[in-house]
């Protein structure tokens, strides 16, 4: 959970994982999944250390209840959370944006990203199963790392040039402004097969969306 970011109440829905291109090492380091102190390209280590050097401070948040310390200016984080949230935590998360707080949600295809969202009022959602989302042509590495370079103008994408996924999906914005799509040439790998196939579609697909 970040706090003084200075930007409109939103709740923003981006089903990716980043893939930075520098590691910060802070005092202690994890190999788990999404730590903070995780300094791999599975880690968040550099999102905190990039929050840090905008004059934001990063707190960890174990539990629901923490949430009524905080409210506007306020940018809260779940990334691809693995336990479903009760109606208590729900209810918590509600009055934390009922008072200006911003909720970020990163997930692909478990059921408790989309249960959250659904949960809050949030219209958009990933694609159903989360499909992976592969581009052939505009991509790190491998198709699986797509590179999204279709950024909208908009206060939350300044300085933003484009957004690498690793194997991330789509996003259904179902009314939800879109920020970043992918390239033309991506498509939902269904069968998972690894190619496009047949039933398969090219098309710039939603990777983040914003609303209120």
């Amino acid at each position: 959970m970040n706090r003084d970011i200075d930007i409109p109440r939103v709740a923003l829905v981006a089903f990716v994982l980043l893939v930075g291109a520098t590691f910060v090492v802070g005092g202690a380091t994890s190999s788990v999944a999404f730590d903070t102190f995780n300094p791999e390209w599975d880690g968040t280590s550099e999102l905190q250390a990039t929050a840090e050097s905008e004059g934001s401070e990063p707190i960890i948040v174990r539990n629901t209840t923490q949430y009524d310390q905080y409210g506007a200016n306020t940018t809260a984080f779940v990334l691809a959370p693995d336990e479903a949230y009760t109606d208590a935590d729900v209810a918590q998360i509600r009055a934390f944006l009922d008072r200006g707080g911003r909720l970020v949600v990163a997930d692909r295809d478990g059921p408790h990203g989309p249960a959250l969202l659904e949960a809050v009022g949030a219209e958009a959602h990933p694609q159903p199963s989360g499909p992976l989302l592969r581009d052939d042509r505009e991509h790190y590495r491998n198709s699986a790392l797509p590179v999204a370079g279709t950024v909208e103008n908009h206060s939350l994408t300044n300085e933003v040039d484009e957004l690498t996924l690793n194997y991330g999906t789509a996003v259904e914005p179902n009314g939800a402004t879109v920020l970043i799509s992918s390239s033309p040439y991506a498509y939902l790998d269904r069968d998972q097969n690894g190619v496009l196939s047949d039933n398969e579609t090219l098309a710039s697909y939603p990777v983040a969306t914003v609303e209120s």
